[in-house]
């Protein structure tokens, strides 16, 4: 599956390096890192870095209000929410997922996102994917004159799975790979959001 998966929460810490050649191993955790950063000094994600900005978008329109303020200020470890056998969040009403959606940043966040991946040296189809797709999917699912008949998850994901056919696994298969800006996390480095905030 494609890690670019919004309901993935953990979180992995950036890499020190210039021109960075690492195993494999380490490929996942380095591009989670440095384009899902945390805020220095606390183990809470960077909101201002476009890929976390997805993710709380994302979390906020599926499972509403109180899901998306748990991952942006998260409760304390004894909290019940955090056990395991914890009970899953209730999935907002299609519609309301779409609603949601539709007048967010979702978009122009993804799209920021998606040009970390790539500026740090990503693999098509694996960590970004043209932003077409993106735009494709996101008219058909806004069209008011559809009825929302699946989550936003589910409709989002398989469609942007299921057009992308350019996978190529050079990268993620190979010993090496290279980050051509380092693990810079500034997101002026790759992307200017077209209205600041989530």
């Amino acid at each position: 599956m494609n890690r670019l998966t919004v309901l993935t929460l953990a979180f992995a810490g950036a890499h020190a390096g210039g021109l960075i050649k690492r195993q494999y191993d380490d490929y996942e955790d380095y591009i989670d890192g440095v384009c899902r950063p945390g805020d220095d000094g606390t183990d809470n994600f960077d909101w201002s870095a476009p890929c976390n900005a997805v993710m709380s978008i994302q979390y906020e329109c599926i499972y509403g209000a109180e899901y998306g303020d748990f991952l942006r200020n998260p409760p304390p470890s004894d909290d019940p929410r955090w056990e395991d056998d914890a009970e899953a969040p209730t999935e907002q009403p299609y519609e309301a997922q779409r609603v949601c959606i539709c007048q967010s940043q979702f978009v122009d966040q993804t799209t920021g996102c998606m040009k970390c991946n790539q500026a740090h040296g990503g693999v098509e189809g694996e960590d970004w994917f043209d932003m077409s797709l993106v735009d494709t999917a996101m008219k058909k699912y806004c069209d008011a004159s559809t009825p929302a008949t699946e989550g936003f998850a589910n409709y989002f994901f398989n469609l942007v799975e299921g057009g992308d056919e350019t996978t190529s696994s050079s990268a993620a298969e190979s010993s090496t790979f290279s980050d051509p800006i380092g693990n810079k996390t500034d997101v002026s480095l790759y992307f200017t959001p077209s209205v600041t905030g989530t």
